[in-house]
């Protein structure tokens, strides 16, 4: 007697390990997204150069930019000295950020980790606050560092970042909680506000004063000795981020399945780490602790290039995260007017409503 003919099972296509929900590959879509990103950021950059107090024509803007000689000597202070720094500034400091907070969010596997929430963005503070509250220097000087002076203050933001991050990763090493990792991270930061609260106290009224505005955070009274010691820094950490996009890749399926892959998960969360801090470190030493950038921008950047590839987040999220900083400063002065805002008041009105729409989701990093 025959035996019944057993109907095969279909073979299922196992998923790519990098893949989310909702993700699709790259392509030609994608690549529209980013062009239209690109086009949105010079946009923004035309905008940043001609407004302000004092409106400049485009055609003033480029006679000013493309003239070596003669013309308005007004015009050609106001672009050269004053909106192009402040320009380059904020693409740097929000590139910067943004990408910080997309390496911070995988390392963590958390959607609402960041520097500034981890207690990264209050060591860099610490960093900072050790080296001009601690020093017989004024802290009035903290906006015109000249030559040593601005790699010094950014080793010591990066230094003081990187060490309170190490904390907090070691926490996470030992608590399997994410919740608890936020929580120990917000501990933290508010052990370090402490000591900074502490220098402020012993230090004179004029300094504890500067040190306040410092705080506010700001894009402008940069020169260009010190947006190039911020760009160098920008430009290894996105580089290092860069290179680490395929190991990024296999930390949001977890630690066991990237081991069994043969990745080098010490080496991996060093870097990480390393990046972060630089980048974190760099734009909180010139810029001061800016704040929600890191937190909002990826999830911007995710829903712009809708797939879970590093390679691609990571060119979306600098992208999108230059042109949010570019927005928010426009949005801190008004054209015409001389009052400018604190950027981490016009940031928080970007990113908090974006924190409450990740709590309403609810979706978990990396599901399949």
């Amino acid at each position: 007697m025959s035996q019944p003919q057993q109907t095969p099972r279909p073979r299922t296509r196992r998923a790519h390990p990098t893949t989310v929900a909702g993700s699709e590959q790259p392509g030609g879509p994608q690549v529209v997204r980013l062009a239209i990103a690109v086009v949105a950021l010079l946009c923004l950059m035309v905008a940043s150069v001609a407004l302000g107090s004092v409106w400049l024509s485009p055609a003033k803007v480029i006679e000013v930019l493309f003239r070596s000689t003669g013309g308005d000597p007004v015009a050609r202070t106001i672009v050269w000295s004053v909106r192009l720094p402040r320009t380059f500034t904020a693409l740097c400091a929000g590139s910067a950020l943004a990408t910080s907070g997309l390496l911070m969010q995988t390392l963590f596997r958390n959607p609402l980790a960041d520097s500034a929430v981890l207690g990264v963005s209050a060591g860099a503070s610490l960093g900072v606050a050790l080296v001009v509250l601690g020093s017989s220097n004024s802290l009035i000087s903290i906006g015109r560092f000249e030559g040593a002076g601005a790699f010094g203050v950014t080793a010591a933001a990066a230094a003081g970042s990187a060490a309170v991050l190490l904390i907090v990763l070691s926490i996470a090493h030992r608590v399997g909680s994410p919740v608890i990792v936020l929580v120990a991270g917000l501990m933290v930061a508010t052990m370090v506000g402490a000591f900074v609260s502490v220098l402020m106290y012993f230090s004179s009224l004029d300094a504890a004063r500067s040190f306040s505005v410092w705080s506010l955070g700001s894009f402008r009274g940069t020169s260009w000795r010190e947006v190039a010691v911020l760009a160098g820094a920008t430009i290894a950490g996105l580089g290092a981020a860069w290179f680490l996009s395929k190991s990024l890749d296999g930390l949001l399926l977890g630690d066991r399945y990237s081991a069994s892959l043969g990745m080098n998960l010490r080496a991996v969360r060093i870097l990480t780490i390393a990046s972060a801090a630089l980048l974190t470190g760099a734009t909180t030493a010139f810029c001061g602790p800016i704040g929600f950038l890191g937190l909002a921008v990826p999830h911007f950047a995710r829903a712009v290039v809708r797939t879970g590839r590093h390679r691609s987040l990571i060119v979306a999220t600098a992208l999108i995260g230059a042109a949010t900083a570019l927005a928010c400063e426009l949005v801190a002065q008004w054209p015409g007017d001389d009052r400018v805002l604190p950027i981490n008041a016009v940031t928080a009105l970007v990113g908090a409503p974006v924190v409450l729409w990740v709590l309403i989701r609810r979706r978990p990093m990396g599901s399949q």
